[in-house]
C-alpha cells in the first residue's frame, strides 16, 4: 500500500542549528505511528514540517504522492487534508467550543452549516465533552485538548498529526479517544503522534519510531 504521508530525507536548519537531519518516515492509510523523543529531539518540529507549517531546508514531504509546497501558516494544514493538534492548541478565545470545531468547515470546506454543526456535536459526544457553548478559557486542559482534537477531525482529514497527546489520554478520556481514532483508522485515517512517553506511544500507536538529536533511529 502506498503511504498517504511521507518524509524523504527531511533536514531543517534553523540559524546554525540542524534541528532535523535526514529524517525519513512513511505512514500508510489506517496506520498509527508514534515518534518518540526527549526534549530537543526535534519531534515537535518534525510534526510542524509534516503539517506544512515549516519548509524543510532539504528533502520533501509528500501527501498522497504530491509534494507539499505551500507553507502559508494561515492556509495549512486544513486545505491539504491534514488535521493538526499542536501543543499550543490555538483555540479561538472569542468563540464557543462548538464554533471552534466548526471553524475548518466554515473557512476551508464546502459543508452546509447544518452538517458542520452535526459533525461537531457528534465528535464532542464521542469524546465526552458536554460544554458545547462554553468558551475555551472555561475548560480544563484535557478538555481543551479534546476540543482541539475534535476540530482537527471535523473536516475528515486523511492524516491526523498529534503533538503530545498525553493530556487527552487521562483515566477519564483515554478509552474514548482511542476508540474514536480506531474507528477512523478503520476508514483510512493515518495518525502520526509525537510524544516523549513510550507508555503513551504504546496506547495510541501500532508502530513506534525514535528520534534522537534530529535523527530518526532505524526501526
Amino acid at each position: 500500500m502506498l503511504p498517504v504521508l511521507s518524509a524523504r530525507d527531511v533536514t531543517l536548519v534553523l540559524g546554525s542549528v540542524k534541528v532535523l537531519d535526514g529524517v525519513n518516515l512513511a505512514v500508510s492509510p489506517g496506520e498509527s505511528c508514534a515518534v518518540v523523543g526527549g526534549s530537543n529531539s526535534g519531534k515537535s518540529t518534525l510534526v510542524r514540517v509534516l503539517a506544512g507549517l515549516l519548509r524543510p531546508t532539504r528533502g520533501e514531504v509528500l501527501l498522497r504522492g504530491e509534494r507539499v509546497s505551500s507553507y502559508d501558516p494561515l492556509g495549512v494544514p486544513w486545505p491539504h487534508g491534514i488535521g493538526y493538534v499542536s501543543q499550543v492548541l490555538g483555540l479561538r478565545s472569542n468563540m464557543t467550543v462548538l464554533d471552534n470545531i466548526m471553524l475548518p468547515l466554515r473557512y476551508h470546506g464546502h459543508v452546509p452549516e447544518s452538517e458542520a454543526r452535526e459533525r461537531a456535536l457528534t465528535l464532542l459526544g464521542r469524546l465526552g465533552v458536554s460544554e458545547a457553548q462554553a468558551r475555551p478559557a472555561a475548560l480544563a486542559p484535557g478538555e481543551a485538548e479534546l476540543v482541539a482534537l475534535a476540530r482537527a477531525l471535523s473536516h475528515e482529514p486523511s492524516v491526523l498529526l498529534f503533538d503530545n497527546p498525553t493530556a487527552v489520554l487521562d483515566i477519564d478520556s483515554a478509552d474514548r479517544v482511542v476508540n474514536l481514532l480506531r474507528d477512523l483508522r478503520g476508514r483510512g485515517l493515518a495518525v502520526v503522534s509525537a510524544t516523549s512517553s513510550e507508555a503513551v506511544a504504546a496506547i495510541i500507536a501500532d508502530s513506534i519510531r525514535k528520534l534522537r538529536g534530529g535523527r530518526m533511529e532505524e526501526p
